[in-house]
């Protein structure tokens, strides 16, 4: 039997209080994983998350990185036209400067595009030989270990194939005002694929992070720092060919379920309250679950109490 890589997960928890993954990491604790969790938290978050898992008795280790992202746009100090003004000004920086654009896009731009840096600068210190999982943290619930076997590639989350790109007002917005209507156009008969977890070999996930980076980095800062466009810039690589050695996951068919855009009748539980492939068998990993209130209630009484 071939040995299992060591494992790693990181996921963003800026903004959110400890109860807000506490299912995640309690999801975790039952599916057996014994690896390492890193949440990328803000400094005045830490006491906080110290406090609240100190009593925790995870198999897995447990690690608080602090973070910067979503500070300007998570303080309430700050009133809505200063925060544009803010940006309006960074820019005029970067214009004049523009060796800052990478700082001032971790510093200003909304977690779901700066987490990409936290995840790349935090594996560049890594061993090479990991298997990786990019997570979000609020929505995931994890029901068996997803490296039970080492992965080869990357693993990427697909939403229900009945709604297409240019049939979801979210990735209409974010794909035309990053790349305009002509480009949305082009892939609006694509599936959707979701940025919220993410998993693959070393390799194949700092590649990922990588080419994330770089489509930032080549982008007008402005766009990068005005909104969370982060997923409409994952689709547009996906389909430009940018991501190497893919896999990608259908829900309930596969090691990602993104069943937000599932039918409800169409997600069956055991009687252990566990959400079931189409082939019956347990699934593993089950994102935006909280898109259906009965199943986010069940799991909230299966882990919570």
């Amino acid at each position: 039997m071939k040995n299992l890589k060591s494992s790693i997960i990181l996921g963003a928890a800026t903004g959110y209080s400890p109860d807000k993954v506490e299912i995640f990491l309690e999801s975790l604790s039952c599916s057996r994983y014994t690896g390492k969790v890193v949440l990328f938290i803000n400094y005045n978050q830490y006491k906080d998350y110290c406090e609240y898992y100190s009593k925790k008795d995870y198999e897995f280790e447990l690690e608080f990185s602090l973070s910067k992202i979503g500070i300007l746009s998570s303080t309430k100090k700050i009133s809505k036209n200063l925060k544009k003004i803010i940006k309006i000004l960074s820019g005029i920086i970067v214009s004049l400067e523009p060796r800052l654009k990478k700082d001032f896009i971790y510093f200003l731009g909304l977690p779901h595009v700066s987490r990409f840096f936290d995840y790349y600068e935090y594996l560049l210190l890594k061993s090479n030989d990991q298997d990786i999982m990019l997570t979000d943290t609020r929505d995931v619930v994890v029901q068996k270990n997803p490296f039970e076997s080492n992965l080869d590639g990357l693993y990427l989350g697909m939403e229900d194939s009945r709604i297409l790109i240019g049939h979801d007002d979210f990735h209409i917005k974010w794909i035309s005002d990053v790349y305009g209507k002509k480009y949305l156009q082009s892939i609006g008969a694509k599936k959707i694929c979701c940025a919220g977890v993410t998993l693959g070999d070393h390799t194949s996930v700092m590649s990922y992070l990588e080419e994330m980076i770089t489509e930032f980095m080549s982008l007008p800062y402005y766009k990068m720092v005005r909104s969370n466009y982060d997923q409409g810039i994952h689709n547009k690589l996906l389909y430009s060919g940018n991501f190497k050695n893919i896999n990608c996951c259908d829900p309930l068919k596969s090691i990602i379920s993104t069943v937000g855009l599932v039918p409800r009748n169409e997600i069956i539980l055991n009687e252990n309250n566990q959400v079931l492939d189409v082939d019956g068998s347990v699934s593993t990993i089950i994102h935006q679950y909280d898109r259906h209130r009965d199943i986010e209630k069940i799991f909230i009484e299966k882990y919570l109490n």
